[in-house]
């Protein structure tokens, strides 16, 4: 299947799918496309998070995580930045939910953000800075790969 974009659809692949995300996709399908927005729509929905009010997205402000940052960084240009310590790994369910926070703002500020910068900062001791996947609930982690595979802006990643 095909990541496309417009409403008529692209015959060229863009990116390969995975098969979590296509399987998602998939239900809402017509004609043999599968329906992203609604699919998007409906993972924003059910992972339960609103975001903050649209003066403060993008900002500092109400920010409540210490280890993910998201704030503008230059014109249409975000920074999410995350800060990976010796006492926690970046599977940490609070890395994680913050990382879903900005994730569904950065999906509420399509428009204002066409790049998105992602840096991953490792602390002075921190080797053993490890994702681990079966530590974090596994709903949690198909939000974050579903919304972060469907950004609609460019990222640009660093670590």
């Amino acid at each position: 299947s095909l990541k496309t974009t417009g409403p008529f659809g692209c015959t060229m692949e863009l990116l390969p799918m995975p098969a979590a995300i296509q399987q998602g996709c998939l239900k809402g399908a017509s004609g043999g496309h599968p329906d992203f927005g609604a699919a998007v729509q409906e993972v924003l929905k059910g992972c339960g998070r609103q975001g903050r009010p649209p003066p403060a997205r993008l900002s500092r402000e109400l920010w409540q995580h210490e280890t993910v940052h998201l704030e503008m960084a230059g014109q249409h240009v975000a920074s999410l930045v995350i800060h990976c310590s010796n006492q926690q790994s970046i599977s940490d369910v609070r890395v994680l939910e913050g990382l879903l926070d900005a994730i569904v703002e950065l999906h509420q500020s399509a428009g204002r953000v066409r790049l998105l910068y992602i840096a991953l900062h490792l602390g002075d001791s921190c080797h053993d800075c490890v994702f681990e996947a079966h530590s974090a609930p596994a709903k949690l982690q198909a939000d974050i790969l579903f919304l972060t595979y469907m950004l609609p802006m460019y990222v640009y990643g660093f670590v």
